[in-house]
């Protein structure tokens, strides 16, 4: 569902890092809690594998790559180095909020039906999205079908595997400035999604059907 830690207040335009100005790196997060050991249904695998074909293909690019939840390097072994990989484990709301200021995009490559059957977390990135990161989802389960929350300027749509990941990250690395329209369109719309009004509403509808 809509996460309620953060709200459109917490983000700070002045505070946001942006690559090639404010800094030099290009930050790529994985947030997500890993339930069933290896994290698979969360996409773990595809966001490490995305990674090292990234850096295999251009060495020198300024990617950094950052997993935040109950992950370390032994939950599935990589060949990314310290150097471009970070486990930040589990955080708290304040160091969050702060986290999410400095980073790009985040990546959501979630597989259905993995813990059980109708097994699905949906779109994972709207908390990410309040501090203008880039959302990278593959939403399996179409659950933005027909566009009912987002435009297609608003997101990236991912594919479940690890080059289609790949080659949208790499775009978006050489095309910043396209990629910080999209962020920016991306916060704009979660504000409305994730608002107070799209909340009353929708309690609102339930009651009706209630009523019917």
């Amino acid at each position: 569902g809509v996460p309620l830690q953060f709200t459109p207040k917490d983000f700070n335009v002045e505070r946001k890092a942006y690559f090639g100005t404010t800094k030099s790196t290009f930050d790529v997060c994985f947030v997500a809690f890993n339930y069933d050991g290896n994290g698979y249904s969360k996409g773990y695998d595809l966001f490490l594998e995305a990674a090292e074909l990234l850096l295999q293909h251009d060495p020198n690019s300024q990617f950094q790559f950052h997993v935040v939840g109950n992950y370390n390097k032994s939950t599935i072994p990589s060949d990314l180095t310290d150097e471009h990989l970070t486990f930040h484990g589990v955080r708290k709301r304040d160091w969050l909020m702060n986290f999410y200021h400095k980073m790009d995009i985040a990546i959501a490559p979630c597989r259905p039906n993995c813990l059980y059957h109708g097994a699905y977390d949906g779109w994972m990135c709207f908390e990410q999205s309040i501090f203008e990161v880039a959302m990278f989802e593959a939403d399996a389960m179409d659950v933005n079908q027909n566009n009912r929350f987002y435009q297609a300027d608003e997101f990236v749509k991912i594919g479940l595997n690890a080059e289609d990941i790949a080659k949208k990250l790499h775009f978006y690395y050489q095309n910043v400035d396209m990629l910080y329209s999209l962020a920016k369109k991306g916060r704009k719309k979660t504000e409305i999604v994730c608002g107070l009004e799209e909340r009353t509403k929708k309690i609102l509808s339930a009651i009706d059907r209630a009523r019917k």
